[in-house]
């Protein structure tokens, strides 16, 4: 659209020169401004000149465009060549308010596509035809994020999902937009997993991991292992094992040497693997084990019985659990597995067995039992002895036991009255009826045991014979008695005689009458009274004992 200012020039009489005629005028932003001039001139033959002043050109004629608001006084003059007349134009440009141009876009794809962790950054690049300040806003999900024409965005391992972008530029009235709609494809990161250390323990020692991961999803988070010894267990995050006494395997020359200073070990990698939901995390962990070593176990064995003299081997046997070489040992009684008693070992005895493999010892006593073995007495030779009879004979019997024990001493296979054996000594007093006329040797037969063997020796007593008077033992009637005249009286006596010998009676009864070897038994009857004596006369081989008797005859 144009604006035409029609100016008309008005010829006044007294005044000789061009006369202008001009008004405001209002136009808007974009709008032609075109001044068209009309002036008369007094003097009619007079050709007119016009000028105008900027902004308008040499016709009059202005453009006007986004950012002329304003004000502008143009100056008109118009001219006969002589003279000239001016006038002010006051040309008003109204502002056209026009919305913000985005020109450009960066990213040009309406629709982002990125993994989570990702960025991208964003920018516009806009224009305002009335040349505004043009202010810029972005909003994320409608919430404000940034104020200048660019923003990064930075997604985050928690911001999956579709977000809608959207930027703003505006010149303080009208607004342009730009959207984009951003998809956050979710990414699963692998868990973190905390580091574990190497493990050395020893065999039958427990083993104890606890493994510890975190996912920075949040995701929950399952453990498993590869490689776990044999018994070893995982549940949970926890990783428990007791390797036992075989966890460690001895295996060549190396070992062998390594085994003589416990240095023997097994390693075992075991793979720990923590997983998210499908990422997932691994740590290797190795675990050394150091053997141990076990005592050696000796086998059982009994208590010995032997016998004195008795030759005895201990049998010993043992087990290593590790299999190491074993050494025995003995101690105690004897420092060798095998003795031959003697005499005099008799009783109870310990030996102490050992077995060691080097380091450990293990130990056991045995008890040998060394039955007496019992020797005979010996007997000391006795001699030979001659004792009277009625004489007291002692014989001290001599042996000695080799073991020591006690001796009890016997007389064998004869029954000699009168005799008797007190400990060791034997005591006899031959009677006199022992032996008649002439000596008579006895041969005695005594022994010695300890009552289990016994000796014997022989003892030759010579008893040589020795007469005495017989012995009369009882007579009746009583020594005194009374009697009555022609009274038959009985006289009786019993005698005996010590050696045996045949024994005769004689009895007397007055001193001329005299019975001779009548027995021992005689009958009387006094005749006279007064006071008479009886004899009677007891002899046996030479030897003689008197009995008298005194009666009264009334």
């Amino acid at each position: 659209m144009s604006k035409k200012l029609f100016v008309f020039l008005i010829l006044l009489v007294l005044i000789t020169c061009p006369v202008l005629s001009l008004t405001e005028i209002r136009v808007k932003e974009t709008e032609l401004v075109d001044l068209e001039i009309r002036a008369s001139d007094p003097d009619k033959e007079d050709t007119l000149a016009y000028a105008y002043s900027k902004p308008t050109d040499s016709k009059g004629k202005w453009q006007t465009s986004y950012g002329d608001a304003g004000a502008y006084n143009i100056t008109v003059t118009v001219s006969d060549g002589k003279l000239s007349s001016s006038e002010q134009v006051l040309l008003v440009v109204e502002k056209k308010d026009e919305a913000p141009i985005i020109e450009a876009a960066y990213p040009d794809e309406e629709e982002i596509n990125i993994k989570e962790g990702s960025s991208v950054n964003f920018k516009i690049k806009a224009s305002d035809l009335n040349k505004d300040k043009l202010s810029y806003l972005w909003e994320l999900d409608g919430k404000k994020v940034s104020e200048t024409d660019h923003f990064s965005y930075f997604s985050s391992y928690k911001s999956s999902g579709d977000y809608a972008l959207n930027a703003y530029t505006s010149d303080g009235k009208l607004t342009a937009k730009k959207e984009w709609k951003i998809n956050v494809k979710e990414i699963d990161r692998a868990p973190i997993f905390m580091p574990v250390m190497g493990i050395l323990a020893k065999e039958t020692q427990k083993v104890t991991i606890y493994l510890n991961a975190t996912d920075p999803d949040d995701d929950a988070i399952t453990y498993s292992a590869v490689g776990m010894p044999e018994g070893a267990t995982l549940s949970g995050n926890v990783f428990s094992w007791f390797p036992g006494y075989d966890a460690v395997k001895k295996q060549g020359f190396i070992d062998s040497f390594l085994d003589k200073y416990h240095l023997v070990m097994d390693s075992y990698a075991v793979k720990f693997t923590a997983k998210g939901k499908e990422a997932e995390a691994t740590q290797n962990v190795r675990i050394t084990v150091l053997d141990v070593n076990r005592k050696p176990v000796l086998g059982g064995m009994e208590d010995m019985i032997v016998t004195e003299e008795d030759a005895f081997t201990i049998k010993a046997t043992a087990s290593d659990p590790d299999g190491d070489a074993l050494k025995f040992s003995y101690s105690g009684w004897t420092d060798k597995d095998s003795y031959k008693t003697s005499y005099g070992d008799a009783g109870e005895h310990i030996v102490r067995v050992a077995v060691s493999d080097g380091w450990l010892t293990d130990s056991r006593d045995v008890k040998i039992i060394v039955k007496k073995k019992n020797r005979a007495p010996i007997f000391m030779e006795i001699g030979r002895y001659a004792v009277n009879e009625g004489q007291p004979l002692s014989i001290s019997l001599m042996a000695n036991d080799p073991d020591g024990d006690a001796l009890a001493f016997s007389l064998l296979g004869m029954n000699i009255t009168n005799s008797s054996i007190n400990g060791n000594v034997f005591e006899w007093m031959p009677a006199y009826s022992t032996v008649k006329r002439e000596p008579k040797d006895f041969v005695l037969e005594f022994s010695a045991s300890d009552g289990n063997y016994t000796a014997t020796r022989d003892a030759v007593i010579t008893v040589n014979n020795v007469d005495i008077a017989p012995n009369i033992a009882e007579a009746s009637p009583k020594k005194e008695f009374s009697v009555r005249k022609n009274e038959p009286v009985v006289f009786k006596v019993a005698a005996e005689d010590p050696d045996g010998d045949e024994i005769r009676y004689d009895w007397v009864f007055g001193l001329f009458e005299t019975h001779e070897n009548f027995g021992n038994t005689m009958k009387r009857v006094f005749t006279a009274e007064g006071d008479k004596k009886v004899k009677v006369i007891v002899s046996a081989g030479g030897k003689e004992a008197e009995y008298e008797w005194n009666v009264k005859v009334r």
